[in-house]
């Protein structure tokens, strides 16, 4: 079992590698490769390793513009996480989801991911996490034209960004906010 466990491992960082070189397909494939065989590994963390490479999977098609199978693979992601009890990872997995609507131009689904993500979040308390959907929240807000809600929203992640001394996502929070402040709505 052992080595069935360091083989998916090994395919995960090759797919990782590749990815970094910008050959998606080839990880794509090496990911699919390391599904394949955690099936057969018997091991106790497989829900776990499945939603990580789940993960990796929905980046990977991201990056190659097949966002339909991004969706596919973030929402079962995020199912898992879900059955591990792990809401972080439901969080971040919603939020990709989210930012996968968002690319989309499909604004009501992006925000509803988002909202998930806010959920479970707050659950798992997670400040950096909620910070990052309320500005991906006032994003979407504003490509519906609603811009006192994009206002409200992008305060509330500056807020928590300042809370967090993370002054550099403080200050892009903060040139969302000045351009909204001082344009013709």
């Amino acid at each position: 079992m052992d080595s069935k466990i360091d083989s998916v491992m090994n395919l995960n960082r090759k797919a990782g590698d590749l990815s970094g070189q910008g050959d998606y397909n080839g990880a794509l494939q090496s990911y699919a490769e390391a599904l394949n065989l955690l099936t057969e590994t018997g091991c106790s963390k497989e829900q776990e390793i499945k939603a990580i490479l789940l993960n990796n999977i929905g980046h990977a098609q991201v990056a190659i513009g097949d966002l339909d199978n991004a969706l596919v693979a973030f929402n079962k992601s995020a199912a898992l996480y879900h059955v591990l009890d792990d809401m972080l990872g439901v969080g971040q997995q919603f939020g990709n989801v989210g930012s996968v609507y968002r690319d989309k131009g499909e604004w009501d689904n992006a925000r509803k991911s988002y909202d998930k993500s806010v959920a479970a979040f707050k659950l798992q308390g997670d400040k950096p996490g909620l910070a990052d959907q309320y500005s991906d929240i006032g994003y979407i807000c504003v490509q519906k034209k609603e811009f006192k809600s994009a206002l409200e929203w992008f305060y509330k992640a500056k807020a928590l960004y300042e809370e967090l001394n993370m002054e550099e996502r403080a200050g892009l929070v903060e040139k969302n906010i000045s351009v909204l402040s001082n344009s013709d709505k």
